[in-house]
Formats: structure tokens, C-alpha cells, sequence
């Protein structure tokens, strides 16, 4: 006896819960994470943003210019914000300082001679204002990371690191973003 499956009630019946669990997981979805505001409604020139050097309170040296480095792509790849050469043509200026970067030893050898599991700690205090020197953001952002170069997933310290800035990369622009429209 064959079963003829577009005759099937239980078959068609189970396909169309199916779709609409699926529909129903994907608005679930787009509702929890929701996309970043673009800010395309505000005019460009009102967006032109001027970033300033980092400045560097830690003992690793060059971690500010890598991290604005960070943030200038972040910003490029967003689009939200244009980036003036010059000071003078911008309406909002960036600044920020790396108050803090840690490498902290996490975990010792059995005989408690070396490290092989670190916590990398960055801290940066960001100021966005207008050029009228309102400030719209003053903020201290955090991030820490934790890797091993000898077990599990091994990583170096430099790739802990760029994984460091991409997080606060990430915490900075959005901020930026959301600071900005609060100020519409």
C-alpha cells in the first residue's frame, strides 16, 4: 500500500507548523538583535566627526594607535560617521585615553613557576563633543580578554589583543551612535 504524501493530513499539517515556527524564530530573532540606528535621516555635515589621537596612560606602547586605527575602521565600515582631516571642518570631535592595559597571569604550572593562562584588561575613558564643546559622550570603557598559549585554544598574546580592540571597538561606536541620536 502506498502513501500518497500530498494527501497526508499529518504531513501537511506537521510542514505548516514547521514554517510557521521557523517565521516565528526569525521575528523572534530580528527582535532581540536588532540591528545598529543608521543615520542616514541627519544631515552629513551634521556627522562629520574629527578623530583625534589617543592618548596613552599604559605600558604597552603603540596600543593607542592601534586602537584608533580600530576605531577608524569600525567607523569607516558603519558609515554613520565621516571622518574630517582637518579639525576645523568637523562638528563633532572624538578623543580618547587608554587609562589602563593589564596582562595579568590567570592560571600557574603545577609547580607554580610559570603562567600559561592570561587575562588581558584594557580600560579607556572616550569623550565625544560638538565643536562647541558640549559633550555629548564621557565614558569609561572596559574589555578582557582571556587566552593560553599553551592549552585549549591557543592564541598569542597579539591575537588576544586584537581581539581585545575589536570588542571595545565595538562598545565604542555604539555608544557613539547611540549618544548621538540622544543629542537629536
Amino acid at each position: 500500500m502506498r502513501i500518497e504524501h500530498a494527501n497526508n493530513p499529518i504531513k501537511k499539517n506537521l510542514s505548516i507548523i514547521t514554517v510557521l515556527l521557523l517565521f516565528g524564530l526569525q521575528s523572534l530573532f530580528l527582535v532581540r538583535c536588532k540591528l545598529p540606528h543608521r543615520l542616514d535621516a541627519y544631515p552629513r555635515e551634521s556627522r562629520n566627526l574629527y578623530l583625534h589621537q589617543f592618548t596613552n596612560y599604559s605600558y604597552k606602547s603603540q596600543i593607542n594607535s592601534r586602537l584608533n586605527k580600530a576605531v577608524r575602521r569600525e567607523l569607516n565600515r558603519r558609515a554613520n560617521f565621516y571622518l574630517a582631516k582637518d579639525r576645523a571642518k568637523a562638528n563633532l570631535w572624538l578623543e580618547a585615553e587608554i587609562r589602563s592595559y593589564q596582562k595579568k597571569p590567570r592560571f600557574y604550572s603545577r609547580l607554580g613557576q610559570s603562567s600559561n593562562h592570561y587575562d588581558l584588561l584594557m580600560i579607556c575613558r572616550v569623550r565625544l563633543s560638538k565643536k562647541d564643546n558640549q559633550t555629548l559622550l564621557l565614558k569609561d570603557f572596559s574589555a578582557r580578554v582571556y587566552y593560553s598559549d599553551t592549552e585549549g585554544a591557543r592564541e598569542t598574546e597579539t591575537q588576544a589583543s586584537k581581539r581585545l580592540l575589536q570588542i571595545i571597538t565595538l562598545r565604542i561606536n555604539r555608544a557613539l551612535e547611540a549618544a548621538y541620536l540622544e543629542s537629536r
